[in-house]
């Protein structure tokens, strides 16, 4: 019986430590990295009479959340194009196991800021009465999954935005 209870102890405690490392390890890498990547908006940004970061080259809107435990999937960048009626953001959640990334459409008289946390697209989410469509995409802005067809119609109407989105996103943030 004890020969039982030092191997089960070693297993918890081999198991405790890979925790602790992927914790550590996620924590750091995610600090350091959104260091950077707040850096390079401070450098490359103006902010508009809202505070929000508005990008000097293309006046898109630039974001960069990272949330208070910086292990959780909340941390993402995106970068948005808006007119008066409609906006697509596109949405990057970097980590150190890769890069994945959303698009959001959005269509209403009032804007609203939306965290990029939804992203489950077989339900649109109703957002200030309009619906917003939101799916995954690989890292050539190809759809992950099979879309509705207004989601399909969205996408094709704005492919090469979405495409200027991430170009502009690659070159400030080299995701790849």
């Amino acid at each position: 019986m004890n020969k039982a209870k030092k191997i089960i102890k070693k297993i918890l405690l081999t198991f405790l430590i890979l925790i602790v490392s992927y914790v550590a390890f996620t924590f750091i890498y995610t600090n350091v990295k959104y260091n950077e990547y707040n850096k390079i908006i401070s450098e490359n940004t103006h902010t508009d009479e809202y505070s929000y970061y508005i990008d000097n080259k293309t006046g898109y809107y630039l974001n960069i959340m990272k949330g208070p435990t910086s292990i959780l999937p909340e941390n993402f960048l995106s970068v948005k194009y808006e007119n008066n009626t409609e906006s697509i953001s596109l949405f990057i959640w970097p980590s150190s196991f890769g890069v994945r990334y959303g698009l959001s459409f959005l269509a209403e008289e009032e804007k609203k800021l939306l965290d990029g946390s939804s992203f489950n697209s077989s339900e649109p989410v109703q957002v200030a009465g309009s619906t917003m469509y939101q799916f995954y995409v690989d890292k050539d802005m190809n759809p992950k999954q099979e879309l509705l067809d207004i989601e399909q119609e969205l996408y094709n109407k704005y492919k090469d935005q979405i495409k200027k989105l991430n170009l502009r996103a690659q070159e400030l943030w080299n995701l790849d």
